[in-house]
């Protein structure tokens, strides 16, 4: 419905002030009167019940100037917009329908930072958004019924002995730990568990996944739990810096529209090629990215935690600085010590509370790679050592994250996948000595970043891992490869590389 609080205020004004009262554009002004008190006090009454939102269903969205549903009001019923003139970047509060999210953003266009909420919130300071929202969707959280039974198969691609069941959850009973594909009816998310009871590392997937090696988990699956979503979308937000944003185009803001950046910079990178892919594959995943170039975990865990706790993930992954701790090179102790917070705040067990804590979310920790200027040039980190020494460290460190904190699903093995693109010819080892004609460079010019090439690597094990599919399945049409100006050869050979690696890394 229309906001009317223009006209509203202002009769309500008039009828206490007998002087010319200003209209809304296009109206004429109220001449100057005099009414008895009894008529004044019965129009007030009338006037003040009407500053209500008036004609809001139970089915609207109403957003408040106020705290506490107070003030200036717009209630709509549509599925997305502008939040209305009278209430633009002024909302303190917002009414929510039952069975609904409402997805607030602070600019025009669905853009800029943004808010999910899935019940009412009388006080946005508390979420870190008073004042800031200027458009909106509203999405559905109403379960769709399930559409079928799980089905666990012994083989990839759903062959071999297989197990089926219509039950919510329960300990696998014929196939236990011999679990290399699933078939997950439409609406329905599936937790599967390595240990019996619902219990030990977990990998959520809320479709088919034909080969559970690509996500390190082939025969680990004990248990499992089923539920129904309300859109049959998996939440994944990726925390991280310029190895997760990508420092230039065509990386930096690649598919941004259908990312949203949480910190309102406009980034696509990673994430914007991760969805792409997802789409590519006919996945439904709502993709978000909290990345801040140069930062560490330790920075996200201390200053980015009423960012993060706007949603309710389904999936994190994060990454720490390049060299694991900007003060002491390859010292893993900040990563081990706040990707582990970081996994505790995102689950709801962390000291700082957690709003919207998901016990059920996947917290996957993603390895980067070893920089070339750090390897090849004097006053490097790792100068004198060999690209392989220099990745193997930074794995190391990863690895021993993932292996301290049981809470995570395990780590995304992306620079041992570079040191294998290395060493299968696909790409130049060292770009300070030319690249070779028929190799690609990884690495963008500054030799520290990854290039448009490396950026699909890292999206291709990110894909595999998530989803538990072969990253050969996109084919060599992919779009997002085109849109990184990879050739049909150069997209088949970095996705080879992604499976060999994925087949090769089973999760800690």
């Amino acid at each position: 419905m229309a906001p009317t609080v223009c006209r509203i205020g202002i009769e309500a004004a008039a009828f206490l002030d007998s002087r010319p009262q200003s209209q809304c554009p296009g109206e004429e002004p109220h001449a100057a009167t005099s009414r008895p008190l009894t008529t004044v006090s019965a129009r007030l009454a009338a006037a003040t019940a009407l500053l209500l939102p008036l004609a809001a269903s139970a089915a609207d969205v109403c957003f408040f100037e106020h705290y506490n549903y107070q003030g200036a009001s717009h209630c709509t019923s549509a599925a997305s917009g502008e939040v209305g003139a009278a209430v633009t970047d002024r909302i303190s509060s917002v009414r929510v329908p039952a069975g609904t999210r409402v997805t607030l953003y602070q600019h025009p266009g669905f853009t800029g930072s943004a808010l999910a909420l899935t019940g009412d919130a009388p006080n946005l300071t508390d979420r870190g958004f008073n004042n800031l929202a200027s458009s909106f969707k509203v999405a559905s959280t109403t379960p769709p019924p399930a559409s079928g039974p799980v089905c666990f198969y012994e083989d990839y691609d759903f062959r071999g002995q297989s197990e089926c069941t219509s039950a919510t959850g329960g300990d696998i009973q014929v196939l236990a730990d011999r679990v290399s594909s699933v078939k997950v009816p439409a609406g329905v998310k599936l937790s599967l568990y390595e240990n019996g009871g619902a219990s030990g590392r977990m990998l959520v997937l809320s479709a088919d996944a034909p080969n559970l090696a690509m996500a390190g988990f082939n025969n680990r699956t004990s248990s499992f739990r089923s539920e129904s979503t309300g859109t049959g979308a998996l939440q994944v937000v990726f925390i991280g810096n310029s190895f997760t944003h990508g420092n230039a185009n065509p990386v930096l803001h690649y598919n941004s529209v259908n990312v949203t950046d949480l910190n309102g910079s406009g980034y696509g990178g990673m994430p914007g090629l991760f969805k792409q892919l997802t789409v590519e594959a006919g996945l439904n995943y709502q993709v978000a990215i909290e990345a801040v170039s140069a930062q560490t975990l330790k920075f996200h865990y201390t200053s980015k935690r009423a960012v993060l706790d706007n949603q309710r993930w389904d999936a994190v992954v994060m990454q720490d600085q390049s060299n694991l701790d900007p003060a002491a090179p390859g010292n893993p102790a900040n990563l081990i010590t706040y990707s582990g917070l970081l996994e505790k705040f995102i689950h709801g067990v962390d000291v700082n509370a957690n709003a919207n804590g998901n016990a059920k979310a996947n917290v996957w920790l993603l390895a980067t790679w070893a920089r070339p200027d750090q390897v090849y040039q004097l006053g490097g980190h790792w100068y004198g050592q060999t690209l392989e020494q220099a990745a193997t460290v930074l794995s190391n460190g990863y690895k021993a994250a993932a292996t301290q904190n049981r809470g995570t699903a395990g780590m995304i093995p992306v620079g041992d996948a570079f040191v294998r693109a290395v060493g299968q010819g696909v790409a130049d080892r060292n770009p300070y000595d030319g690249i070779d004609g028929d190799k690609l460079n990884l690495w963008s010019g500054d030799n520290h970043h990854a290039s448009a090439a490396g950026s699909y690597l890292e999206a291709l094990m990110a894909f595999g891992r998530l989803t538990g599919r072969d990253p050969r399945s996109l084919g060599a049409g992919s779009v997002a490869a085109r849109a990184m100006n990879l050739t049909a050869a150069q997209t088949t050979a970095l996705q080879e590389v992604a499976y060999r690696q994925l087949l090769a890394s089973q999760a800690p």
